[in-house]
């Protein structure tokens, strides 16, 4: 009864100010709710990024290791599947 006398006489500055605190609250978790998946967006990133470089560097590992194995220089390598070359 009391939706039907509000849409009979319209929005009181009540109503609209209730409206007005709603919309900004939904707005603020809208916003936080953003920030957040651009965060974690980022970690995404950087995480695949890390890998790419460690995969980068471990290419480099093996590469240095084969090149001192090759050249009869003593190693202290730690990477794995070259033993058999020593």
């Amino acid at each position: 009864m009391d939706l039907a006398l509000n849409i009979r006489t319209g929005p009181l500055a009540s109503d609209l100010s209730t409206f007005k605190s709603i919309v900004a609250t939904k707005l603020e978790l809208a916003r936080t709710k953003v920030i957040e998946a651009v965060r974690e967006a980022q970690a995404v990133q950087k995480r695949q990024y890390d890998q790419d470089e460690k995969k980068t560097n471990t290419r480099l590992e093996i590469l240095f290791c084969y090149l001192k194995i090759l050249s009869g220089t003593p190693t202290n390598c730690d990477v794995h599947g070259l033993d058999h070359l020593e």
